[in-house]
């Protein structure tokens, strides 16, 4: 299966073989690590569908997910903001 931009092993997983949990059947049959990143135009072996409804699915309705993110994108979004960060009577105020 060839991999497109942003792919990682667990979307091409869900792709073509309907489970996240073929990622490892995959990794092993292309001798990489579960989070190596790809590379888009890379080819891999993908295992026959495990659940294929849910792969046949994914082509009928052309879907390729692409979730990757690249330490760069990571790096450009906004971090320690949100309520988990913030401190009530300093960064808001509960009346």
């Amino acid at each position: 299966m060839l991999v497109l931009e942003g792919q990682s092993l667990s979307d091409i997983a869900v792709q073509a073989c309907g489970s996240a949990e073929a990622s490892f059947a995959i990794a092993l049959a292309n001798d990489c690590s579960l989070t190596e990143p790809l590379a888009p135009g890379q080819m891999l072996i993908v295992p026959p569908a495990v659940k294929k409804d849910i792969a046949a699915y994914f082509k009928d309705k052309g879907i390729k997910p692409a979730t990757a993110i690249t330490t760069e994108q990571y790096n450009n979004t906004i971090q320690g903001e949100g309520l988990e960060y913030w401190t009530i009577g300093e960064d808001f105020i509960i009346t």
